[in-house]
């Protein structure tokens, strides 16, 4: 657990440029979720290092931090899980003109909306199981059902990780 915790010391940084990265996205609703659920999960791990800095006696924090870092958590994830459902209902929009268009479409740009769907589904149940993670923490979830969703999200995560090293290896 311990070196789980150093390395992902200052992960939280990272959160926080990528809520600052959402001022990017075009969509409204994708950027004000995106960023809500970046900086959501950036205060969650920041408390979280806080808490370990607790626990290997380098500061002294109550247990309200722990409380604090689980709202944060729930509170990110469920904005992510909000930006997820916009950007399926977007693509669902795009995927009915293309339709319409099917005649003019290449086969590629299909193939490409497809990826588009199947990746934005998949981020979407990684949300979704991650959400009963703090739900757990927080007492109102079982936390066998947390630690199943946090093993299917991890999945789903190495599974994101490796779809992109084959792609930059073609």
């Amino acid at each position: 657990m311990i070196a789980g915790l150093l390395f992902r010391m200052f992960n939280s940084i990272e959160f926080f440029v990528k809520a600052l990265d959402a001022a990017n996205e075009k969509d409204g609703v994708v950027r004000l979720f995106s960023a809500v659920g970046m900086a959501g999960k950036g205060i969650w791990l920041f408390f979280d290092h806080i808490l370990w800095f607790n626990k290997i006696q380098m500061m002294k924090v109550d247990s309200r931090w722990q409380q604090m870092s689980s709202w944060a958590w729930l509170c990110g994830v469920f904005a992510l899980l909000i930006r997820d459902v916009r950007k399926l209902q977007m693509l669902h929009v795009h995927a009915i003109d293309v339709s319409n268009l099917e005649m003019k479409q290449s086969s590629e740009s299909r193939r490409h909306l497809r990826r588009q769907v199947e990746a934005a589904q998949l981020e979407f149940v990684k949300d979704f199981c991650d959400l009963f993670i703090p739900l757990a923490a927080l007492g109102y979830a079982n936390p066998g059902i947390a630690a199943a969703g946090g093993m299917l999200s991890s999945a789903i995560g190495i599974k994101q990780e490796w779809s992109k090293i084959v792609a930059v290896s073609k």
